[in-house]
């Protein structure tokens, strides 16, 4: 009877996982999830002030929109390091002025 014996290190491992998410996270990292919103793909335009969750605080300007239903958005405020990033049109809420 053969006794198959267990890797005592990592390294002796033929494929050890690199890392294990437990936790989900979402594209702007907070804990809230982006829902889908019905409705906004109809209502917003270029030039609208949009935010990406219902109870969010940052504000978007709508640069453009394709046909795809993806919006090119950049922030109000003025940082260094701003810039213009994609996101699904479904996903934006109007902000309240």
């Amino acid at each position: 009877m053969s006794r198959q014996v267990q890797p005592s290190t990592a390294a002796e491992v033929p494929n050890p996982p690199r890392y294990r998410r437990f936790a989900p996270r979402s594209r702007t990292g907070s804990s809230l999830r982006m829902t889908e919103n019905p409705g906004t793909r109809t209502l917003l335009t270029t030039g609208d002030t949009v935010m990406l969750h219902p109870q969010g605080v940052s504000k978007f300007k709508i640069l453009s929109i394709d046909e795809d239903g993806h919006a090119l958005i950049e922030s109000l405020l003025d940082s260094p390091g701003k810039y213009a990033f994609s996101v699904a049109v479904k996903f934006l809420v109007p902000a309240k002025s």
